[in-house]
């Protein structure tokens, strides 16, 4: 229904984060008077600065974080500490880093899954290891999070969108490729077959594209998916026709075309081509 269509949609129509941060029309302004057919933009704008940001705003946020156990109160000032983001010290180290990870072993689920994903929002390098440890419930973050029985599929869920969003935002090639390779073990491991989690890594790995293979393969050569675009793309067209695996099922590979989707972008021809190609049979 249009409802459902809208909330999900209706960010890029709304675009309300640029329309804070340009200058709008306000009382007063040269704008106001010159009618509606004067283009002409007025200086004001309600982006606040970054002196105020470092100085007032985040200073808030972590008070407000201290101890807090209001679920909304909580999982509000971890997503906004994590868009803001903060300068690292020189061996790498993030304060906004530390005080996310310390919420991932909270007594509320709702507060452990969302500092899964705003470490990701936040993308510091050093988060990478924990949060595939976390997806693929290595000892080491079974402990961490102080969970005897299995880490809650919901937070391994989140784990993986963080992976996805840290993916998305590095510029490094070899970082790129070993998130992928952790999402593909993930979707292919048949231990780990809770469908939230392998839907999450399927949605995930469309927000990391790899580079583009300049070069045709060797009559011999095998790529594996996390060795180019053409092979991740590749793998998932393979994953999405495959309707014979116990644990490929069909509301998993559901996800799969938008996957292809986002990995269209920039990638050659012939990879287009053939993703088109098999889309257009379903």
């Amino acid at each position: 229904v249009w409802q459902y269509w809208w909330m999900f949609n209706k960010a890029p129509y709304l675009n309300l984060k640029a329309a804070i941060h340009s200058g709008g029309v306000s009382t007063g302004s040269d704008t106001f008077f010159l009618g509606h057919g004067q283009k002409d933009q007025a200086k004001d704008s309600l982006k606040p600065s970054e002196e105020t940001i470092r100085q007032k705003i985040v200073p808030a946020l972590v008070k407000a974080l201290e101890g807090e156990t209001n679920n909304d109160i909580a999982t509000a000032g971890l997503i906004a500490l994590a868009k803001i983001g903060d300068a690292t010290s020189e061996e790498g180290e993030s304060k906004f880093e530390e005080l996310i990870r310390a919420r991932l072993n909270d007594p509320v689920q709702e507060i452990r899954e969302t500092a899964a994903v705003a470490l990701g929002i936040l993308s510091n390098p050093a988060s990478i290891t924990l949060l595939e440890q976390i997806l693929t419930e290595h000892p080491d973050a079974l402990s961490l999070l102080q969970e005897e029985g299995g880490i809650n599929y919901r937070t391994r869920a989140f784990a993986a969108y963080g992976l996805g969003l840290v993916g998305y935002r590095t510029e490094d090639p070899k970082t790129r490729r070993g998130i992928v390779e952790t999402l593909v073990g993930v979707l292919e491991s048949p231990r780990m077959a809770t469908r939230d989690v392998k839907v999450a890594s399927l949605i995930a790995m469309g927000l990391v594209p790899l580079d583009v293979r300049e070069t045709a393969l060797e009559e011999d050569q095998v790529e594996n998916p996390w060795d180019s675009r053409q092979a991740q793309v590749a793998y998932l067209v393979e994953f999405f026709e495959d309707d014979k695996s116990k644990d490929r099922g069909y509301l998993v590979r559901a996800h799969a075309p938008r996957s292809i989707a986002m990995l269209l972008e920039g990638a050659s021809p012939e990879v287009r081509d053939a993703a088109v190609e098999t889309l257009l049979k379903y």
